[in-house]
Order: structure tokens, then C-alpha cells, then sequence
């Protein structure tokens, strides 16, 4: 697994607070469903902010599998319970607009993501043009028409996800994370944290 393979005396001589998350976070190597009668949460995000990485934290912070509304087969090998979407998984991922969303699902609380816009738009067109999760688009796709074009569309429905997405949060229980914070606290997932968002 992916915490077996760091090098501990390593880490713990640059960065001694990081050593000490990872060792907590090994504790979990197994990870399981929850009874079907929980009530997940929805990680609500626009393409590209991150919900896919969100989810793998939560789901080794945890010890529980996270889903989703979508079958992305390539996502399966990492996230097992890809598809999953009851209250058998801690949260599921959407990229509705939650008003919409919300009333087909047994979910009681919403988590939404906001990633600054430009990153969000040029990772989804990363994963678009370069096919896959983890690959990335050359220069020259960078510099081609079609980005401009796909930039501005997507930036259109960046802003529609987003006023759609906070008019909600204001009338329900909603918690939103910036991108940004999970970055300077990539364990945002850890146990306090979960709590917090009441995801036990």
C-alpha cells in the first residue's frame, strides 16, 4: 500500500509531523462499508476541484468506502465503491447542482469543494485531453483554440455550479472546503476533521 512504500527514517528527519500522520493513518488499511440505514453526505464539487483525491483521504482517514453517482471504471481499482450510492459509503460524490440532486438521495448534509476556478478547469481539461485521472495535456494543447473555447465554456458553468451551490449551503446543512486549506492540511480528513462534518 501506498504508506508501506515511504521511506520513515526519511520523512521523519524533514518533516517529523507528517511521519507521525502517516503512521495513524497506515492504522487503516482496511476499509469496509457502513450499515446500509447511514445517512451519507454528498461531496459536491465542479469537475476538476479535487473530489477524487478528497474521497481517497477520507476513505484511509476513515476506514470506510466513499461513492458516487457515476461508474468510472477507471476510478474502481482505487475506490472500490465506485457507484455506491447509499448510506453503505461515508459520503458520495456528485457533480450536480445540489438542489437538484439532494431530493433523490437519503443524504441529510452536503460537503461542498470550491476550487479556484482556473485550476478546476484545467485539471477537468487535463483529465479530458491527456484520458485519465493522473495524466497531463502538453503545450501545445495549452495553446490550441480548443482550450480557449473549452475555458470559456467551462468557466460559464463554473459560475452557475457556483451561485447554484452556495444559494443552497445558506438553507441547509452544508459544510464548504476550499481546495486550498485541504492543501496546507492534506489530512483535513483525520479524525477530528470527520467529526466535525459529522461523517462517523
Amino acid at each position: 500500500l501506498w504508506w508501506s512504500e515511504l521511506q520513515t527514517p526519511k520523512l521523519q528527519e524533514c518533516c517529523p509531523e507528517r511521519a507521525a500522520t502517516l503512521k495513524t493513518c497506515g492504522a487503516y488499511q482496511t476499509r469496509t462499508f457502513r450499515p446500509e440505514s447511514s445517512k451519507p453526505a454528498v461531496l459536491a464539487s465542479f469537475p476538476g476541484s479535487g473530489n477524487t483525491w478528497t474521497r481517497l483521504l477520507l476513505e484511509h482517514a476513515s476506514g470506510y468506502y466513499t461513492g458516487s453517482v457515476y461508474d468510472d471504471v477507471d476510478l474502481m481499482r482505487l475506490l472500490p465503491a465506485e457507484g455506491v450510492d447509499s448510506g453503505a459509503v461515508l459520503v458520495v460524490k456528485a457533480h450536480l447542482n445540489p438542489a437538484k440532486y439532494m431530493p433523490q438521495t437519503t443524504a441529510e448534509r452536503i460537503i461542498l469543494l470550491v476550487r479556484h476556478p482556473f485550476d478546476a478547469i484545467w485539471s477537468e481539461y487535463n483529465r479530458r485531453i491527456a484520458g485519465g485521472h493522473a495524466n497531463a495535456a502538453g503545450e501545445r494543447d495549452v495553446t490550441s483554440p480548443r482550450f480557449a473555447m473549452f475555458a470559456r465554456c467551462m468557466g460559464c458553468k463554473w459560475m452557475r455550479f457556483a451561485a447554484a451551490s452556495f444559494v443552497f449551503a445558506r438553507r441547509h446543512q452544508c459544510d464548504v472546503v476550499s481546495t486550498r486549506r485541504r492543501r496546507r492540511d492534506p489530512v483535513f480528513a483525520r479524525r477530528p476533521r470527520l467529526s466535525s462534518h459529522r461523517l462517523r
